[in-house]
């Protein structure tokens, strides 16, 4: 071996000055080009975070599983197994089978693509809540009652909508909302004002009953945490329910229709891949109702603070 060596060294000329140098470049430029042309020929590094934004809001979750893998690992070819339930893939290339498919971080996938994550598709969501009704004034020419509000009062509500992706969702939510009267006070006579002569042996509920079109924006999280702010408009219809006092005396049975707002945040956290539960606030807000005693109008307002759960179910 060691002759070999010295036979071959011995049989290469040396070059030495200007040609030499010359020499030396030519060789270092044909063993660099051919590394830069690999270099270039190489397909860009898929990271899963790129593939992440590309695939959000992908309404097929198989198909988005499949796509990550076919981008990580080469296009794969499903064969399905009946008996023993499972899957099977083979590289398009090779024959090779394997018992799993190609190892991808799932839960992260999973989060992004599930039902509280950017799902695309139709969902159906339920909410149950305490409505913290606000003091509402009831507005005439001859004087003004305000009416004072239980601190329980119930919310319900339920709503179809379509996720969009990228976090943006529209709805069409029917919620009701009702609250005991605890008591009215006198709080202006003619033009005298700040009067507060209360009555508090009254009975009689203010309710709304709404139909609204909202609009939510989620922030997605890695930790399947899901904060989201929504904001609504629609119709309402105002209702002051046989309010009474002494037990006797009607002072009003009135309701009108009126325009409705609302604007809310909250967080959502997945359960399954479908369902997902929901913790927010809302505020309700609407124009003032028009109604009427006896033949003689008064306006009153309603504006609410709602602090409710539920649950959202993609189909």
């Amino acid at each position: 071996m060691g002759k070999i060596f010295a036979v071959t060294f011995s049989e290469i000329p040396v070059i030495r000055g200007k040609q030499g140098h010359v020499l030396g470049l030519i060789v270092a430029w044909s063993l660099a080009v051919p590394t830069f042309a690999v270099q270039a020929q190489q397909p860009p590094t898929l990271s899963i975070d790129a593939w992440l934004s590309a695939e959000r809001g992908n309404p097929n979750l198989t198909r988005s599983l499949r796509a990550y893998e076919e981008a990580k690992y080469g296009p794969v070819t499903p064969i399905h197994q009946p008996r023993a339930r499972t899957q099977q893939y083979v590289k398009a290339d090779s024959s090779l089978a394997q018992e799993q498919a190609p190892v991808f971080d799932e839960q992260r996938i999973r989060e992004f693509a599930a039902g509280a994550s950017g799902r695309t598709g139709v969902y159906i969501v339920g909410h149950i809540g305490n409505a913290f009704v606000m003091d509402s004034d009831y507005v005439a020419d001859v004087a003004t009652l305000t009416a004072s509000m239980e601190p329980l009062g119930l919310f319900t509500s339920g709503a179809v909508g379509v996720d969009l992706g990228r976090g943006l969702s529209t709805e069409i939510a029917v919620s009701h909302q009702s609250a005991g009267i605890d008591e009215v006070s006198l709080t202006r006579i003619g033009g005298f004002s700040g009067l507060n002569i209360t009555e508090s042996d009254v009975e009689g509920t203010m309710s709304a009953l709404s139909l609204m079109g909202n609009v939510k924006l989620a922030f997605g999280s890695r930790d399947g945490i899901l904060p989201y702010v929504m904001g609504g408009a629609g119709i309402a219809r105002i209702a002051i329910n046989d309010l009474k006092s002494n037990g006797t005396t009607i002072l009003t049975d009135d309701s009108d229709i009126v325009f409705a707002y609302q604007a809310g945040a909250g967080v959502m956290l997945p359960l399954t891949e479908r369902l997902s539960f929901d913790f927010g606030y809302r505020y309700f807000g609407t124009t003032d109702a028009d109604l009427s005693d006896d033949g003689y109008p008064y306006s009153a307002d309603s504006t609410s603070h709602t602090v409710l759960i539920g649950l959202k179910y993609g189909l």
